[in-house]
C-alpha cells in the first residue's frame, strides 16, 4: 500500500513540478484521474501518516495581513534523507 500511495505523491508533484503545491492542485489532479472526494481525501491523510508529505498553510498574499480566508492549504512533498557514514 506504501508503494501505491508513494507513486501517486511522486505523479502529482512531478505534474506540476514543484516540491509544494496547494490542496486545491492536489484535488484538482485527482479528480481528473478519477478519484472521488472521499478517495482524494484518503491519499492525502495516509501519505501525512505515512511522512511522505506535511500539510501546512501558506498566505495567499504575503506582504499584507493574514485573515481567516487569506490562506491556502497546501501540501509540501518530504524529501529523502541521505544517511551518511
Amino acid at each position: 500500500m506504501r508503494e501505491m500511495i508513494e507513486k501517486a505523491i511522486n505523479e502529482v508533484f512531478r505534474h506540476y513540478k514543484s516540491d509544494v503545491i496547494t490542496k486545491e492542485e492536489f484535488e484538482k489532479y485527482f479528480t481528473a484521474k478519477g478519484l472521488s472526494k472521499e478517495e482524494i481525501e484518503e491519499l492525502w491523510v495516509n501519505a501525512m501518516a505515512k511522512n511522505l508529505i506535511e500539510v501546512g498553510i501558506q498566505p495567499k498574499f504575503p506582504d499584507e495581513t493574514m485573515n481567516s480566508r487569506d490562506y491556502d492549504i497546501v501540501f509540501e512533498k518530504k524529501k529523502k534523507l541521505i544517511r551518511l557514514l
